[in-house]
């Protein structure tokens, strides 16, 4: 998915995608959507996640960030995503402190989070194949929109910053 804006829970914020940047993301098959909501925290439940639709098309925790960062330095930015978990899906468990301070996953506290609800692991694991699944889709389309980036004119000179960001 490529999304027109971003808006972000603090503040309500909004920042709209480059309109060229956001045409080659659709015209390499993205589907285009109206809105990201970049969240603070998580969503773990469905029912949260049904909840923020009513603003967004999807909710992430990142491109809010990365927008502005890129406004910032007036560089050309589109949000894009893939989807992991679905809008009626609940998280296998509770991931809130997971990740260590630098983001990375501590597998030591996955493994104690399964032990407390080792029912709960099949769910982990189709949540784990779902992730890889879009991370790998995501790569490909990325890839294939770089390419595409590049033989335009009005990008040939910035292809490597838009991707960076």
């Amino acid at each position: 998915m490529a999304a027109t804006a971003v808006r972000n829970s603090q503040g309500g914020r909004q920042i709209e995608s480059d309109s060229a940047l956001l045409e080659l993301a659709i015209l390499q098959g993205a589907r285009c959507v109206a809105k990201f909501w970049t969240a603070d925290e998580l969503i773990h439940t469905a029912t949260q996640k049904r909840s923020m639709g009513l603003e967004a098309d999807a909710v992430e925790m990142e491109s809010f960030a990365l927008l502005a960062e890129a406004k910032a330095l007036h560089v050309p930015a589109v949000a894009i995503r893939a989807v992991s978990d679905a809008v009626d899906e609940d998280l296998p468990l509770n991931f809130d402190g997971i990740a260590d301070e630098r983001g990375r996953i501590r597998i030591t506290r996955v493994v104690s989070r399964v032990a407390q609800a080792p029912h709960r692991f099949p769910a982990l694991l189709r949540l784990g194949k779902q992730s890889r699944r879009a991370a790998e889709k995501l790569a490909a389309f990325l890839d294939a929109y770089v390419e595409l980036l590049a033989a335009q004119k009005n990008f040939a000179g910035t292809a490597a910053e838009v991707a960076a960001v």
